[in-house]
């Protein structure tokens, strides 16, 4: 039933000359309610909440890594978080299967950050930029989380 009210949704847009927003897994509810808390990582750890605002059309799904490792995915309002150990870490945002856009972290112990991840229309540019905690906030509360992949 769900499937085919999504199929449905899609023609509609696509009849409507509308792009579909690609489908990514979101977090259950009470996944997405503790992450939008910002409970501090744990000691020792590194917490790193990348969110992406209602941002261009047509609607890319951007894959995120860090240290060739799959982070998550994200289409428009959605973020994710990851802790992580301390130190240096590049992050990249994959278009399709080319690398759209990069920046470097140092992370210190027991610090949260915040990167909003965003593109522009007729590109396949992705920009990763820290911004300030407040502004953070507001952004990932006005989204809702994804699944991180399978075995995280």
């Amino acid at each position: 039933m769900k499937s085919a009210v999504l199929v449905a949704m899609a023609v509609a847009l696509t009849a409507c000359g509308m792009q579909p927003v690609p489908v990514v897994p979101l977090a259950n509810r009470q996944s997405d309610a503790a992450g939008k808390r910002f409970w501090n990582p744990m000691p020792g750890m590194a917490a790193v909440y990348i969110y992406r605002g209602p941002d261009a059309i047509p609607p890319q799904v951007l894959s995120l890594t860090a240290r060739d490792r799959q982070v998550g995915w994200l289409t428009p309002s959605t973020w994710i978080r990851d802790d992580v150990a301390p130190g240096r870490y590049d992050v990249g945002c994959v278009v399709g299967r080319e690398l759209a856009g990069s920046t470097s972290l140092d992370l210190r112990p027991s610090t949260m950050i915040f990167l909003q991840a965003s593109t522009q229309a007729g590109s396949n540019a992705c920009t990763l930029s820290e911004v300030p905690a407040n502004i953070g906030r507001d952004g990932v509360v006005a989204a809702v989380e994804t699944q991180p992949p399978y075995g995280q």
